[in-house]
C-alpha cells in the first residue's frame, strides 16, 4: 500500500488545552492525536480508490477479533451463545454495505486471490486470524449439543447465507 519507512511522518499535535477542568488526575483525557502523513503533507490513505471498502474491511476484522477472544476467553456454553448472537447481529448490520462495496468494486470478487495493494493490510490480517477463527468455530461446534449453541448456530448460518446471497 505504501512505504513506511520512507514517506511516512508522524506528527502528535498537543492539545493546547491539558488541564484537566475539575477531573480527577486518574480520569482519562485526550492530549492530542495522531496523524500520518505522507512526504508532501497529505494525509495517508486519503485518496485511496477503496476508502469505503478498507473501512467494511476494519469493520470485519474487528468483529473476527471480538469474536474470537469472546469464544477463547471462555467454556461457557451461554457466554458463546451471547458472543455468536453479538457477531451474527453485527454481521447482519454490515450486510448493506457489503453489497454496495461488492457493487461498486466488482474486482474486489478475486480480493481472496488478489487483493489490491490499497486493500494488502486487511487481506494479512484476515489470512492471520483465520487460524484462530477456525478454532473458534472448532470450539463452537464441540458445543453444539447446547441448546444456545444450537439456535445461535442457525441464527449465524442465516445470515451468512444472506451475506452469500449479497455477492
Amino acid at each position: 500500500m505504501y512505504n513506511m519507512k520512507k514517506f511516512v511522518i508522524i506528527i502528535f499535535i498537543l492539545s493546547p488545552l491539558l488541564t484537566l477542568s475539575g477531573k480527577d488526575a486518574k480520569d482519562e483525557f485526550i492530549a492530542g492525536k495522531t496523524e500520518f502523513v505522507d512526504k508532501s503533507g497529505l494525509e495517508m490513505n486519503s485518496n485511496t480508490k477503496y476508502k469505503d471498502a478498507e473501512k467494511i474491511l476494519t469493520e470485519l476484522i474487528k468483529l473476527y477479533q471480538d469474536l474470537i477472544f469472546k469464544v477463547e476467553s471462555t467454556n461457557d456454553p451461554l457466554m458463546i451463545s451471547i458472543a455468536m448472537n453479538e457477531f451474527s447481529s453485527s454481521l447482519n448490520n454490515l450486510i448493506p454495505e457489503m453489497k454496495r462495496i461488492n457493487n461498486k468494486y466488482p474486482e474486489l470478487k478475486n480480493f481472496n486471490t488478489s487483493p489490491p495493494d490499497e486493500l494488502r493490510n486487511q487481506s494479512d490480517m484476515l489470512e492471520a486470524l483465520e487460524p484462530r477463527l477456525k478454532e473458534a468455530f472448532f470450539k463452537i461446534k464441540i458445543l453444539s449439543d447446547d441448546k444456545n449453541i444450537k439456535k445461535a448456530m442457525d441464527d449465524l448460518h442465516e445470515i451468512l447465507l444472506k451475506m452469500g446471497n449479497s455477492n
